[in-house]
This record gives C-alpha cells, structure tokens and sequence, in this order.
C-alpha cells in the first residue's frame, strides 16, 4: 500500500507548483470581487462624493467588471452545455439578467454623464437619470443574488485562506447567528434606504444624513440581505430534494433486497 509520502520529488514538486498556482487564482479572483462590490457601494455614495469621482467610481467599476468576466470565460464556454439541474439554470439566468441590466447602467451612464462624456448631450435627461438608478438598484440587488449563487464557495475559499481545518459546530453556528443579524440588518437597511420603491423606479423619501463609513456599511447590509436570502433559500431546496430522492428510492431498494 502506497501513501503520499512515497511520491517523487518530482511530483511533489508540481503538486504544490499547481496549489501553489491555484491559490494565486483564487486570491486574485477574491481581490477583484471585493474592488467590484466596494466600487458598486462608493458609486452610490454620489451625495457625498460629488459627480466628477462618482463618475470616474464608475468607470473603474466597469474596468474590474471586465476583469472578472476575463477570469471567468470559461462560464461563457459551458453556457449552451446541458445539464446542471434547475439550479445551474436558474443561476445562468440571474447572471443573464445581471449582464443585461449592466449594459442598461452602461448606456445611461454615458448619456448622463457631465464630466467624463460631457460632450455628449440628450433630451429627456431627467428619463435617463431614473433609468440609471433603476438599473443601479436593481444591478445591486442582482449582484447580491449572484453572489449567494456562489456563498458555499466563497466561504470555503475564505476558510481555506483564514480558517484552515474542518469547521466545527460551533464555527458553524456562529457563521449561521452573524447571517442572521447580517439579514436583519439588511432587512432594516432596505427600508430606511427605500430600496423596494427604488427597485419599482418610484420616489422614494429616503435621505442621508451621516457619513461614507456608515453608508457603507448600510449598503452592505444590503447586499447581504439578499446574498443570505439566495444561499439559504438554495440551501433549503437541496435538503428538500434530497430527501425526495430518499423517499423515492429507497422503497425500491427495499423491494428489489425482499425479491432477493
């Protein structure tokens, strides 16, 4: 019997080449992610940050949206493949749906925008203004979807990087109690930030009063509202059909050990 001690230096060394490798990738993907959402929550901030850095905010959002998709070809490839189930498809068609919203926030941005594309003039400006903010809320909330999509991976890579080891019960139900709190905090951030009306392009009366730090953290409590809605709802949906696959396999199991 043969164990991994046994192995040639030859092959030790490209394991831990190809980890090595692997983990650079993965650090890169998760540093990209994270100047994406931190560009989307300062790009809402314009109150505070004023129209000339919301504009190049959001130019450089788009610049790191592009890298993410650069690093994530492979998804494009494998999009007219079969198979995956229910939830590989309903994930495709969120991140369809998120593209094509993106491109919406893309046009009206240039259309509205008085710095950076200045020279480029339109009537019904006050139109494409609401269709910039309907588009960017709804960006924020799509966005958030997608994440939760992907949270089992997210968290795993953040274990294996932070938290290396087997997680425990423990870990494992203070994880579950800071969602919770994390989604409640959302829940009351959705509502003092209007959120639903915004969503349905109505006027919302929502306001600002306090500073960037706190805006960021609102908005994040946001994103997490929904990122723990998606992974908990799927997560749900997984036990339910597992259990149905028990419940319906198992009784032919049993018949077919009684023939024997």
């Amino acid at each position: 019997m043969s164990s991994g001690w046994n192995r040639s230096p030859t092959n030790s060394t490209t394991s831990e080449g190809s980890g090595e490798t692997m983990n650079r990738k993965l650090a890169i993907k998760l540093m990209i992610d994270l100047g994406l959402t931190v560009s989307m929550i300062l790009a809402f901030a314009y109150h505070l940050t004023g129209a000339a850095a919301h504009e190049f905010i959001g130019l450089a959002m788009f610049l790191i949206l592009l890298a993410h998709n650069g690093l994530n070809w492979r998804w494009y490839k494998n999009l007219g493949r079969s198979g995956g189930g229910p939830e590989r498809r309903l994930g495709q068609a969120v991140t369809l749906l998120l593209m094509a919203v993106t491109v919406a926030l893309m046009v009206s941005s240039v259309l509205a925008s008085r710095v950076l594309f200045d020279f480029i003039r339109v009537d019904n400006g006050f139109l494409v203004r609401q269709i910039h903010t309907l588009a960017a809320y709804w960006i924020l909330v799509l966005m958030s979807v997608h994440v939760g999509f992907h949270w089992r991976l997210v968290m795993a890579a953040l274990g294996q990087a932070f938290m290396p080891g087997k997680p425990g019960l423990p870990r494992s139900s203070l994880a579950r109690l800071s969602a919770l709190a994390v989604m409640a905090g959302g829940v009351w951030a959705s509502f003092d930030q209007g959120v639903g009306y915004k969503l349905l392009m109505r006027h919302s009366f929502s306001y600002w009063d306090g500073g960037l730090a706190r805006f960021f953290i609102t908005y994040l409590l946001i994103m997490g509202l929904y990122t723990g809605l998606t992974h908990y709802s799927l997560d749900i949906f997984r036990r339910l059909g597992l259990k149905k696959r028990v419940w319906t396999t198992w009784p032919k199991q049993a018949a077919k050990r009684s023939h024997v």
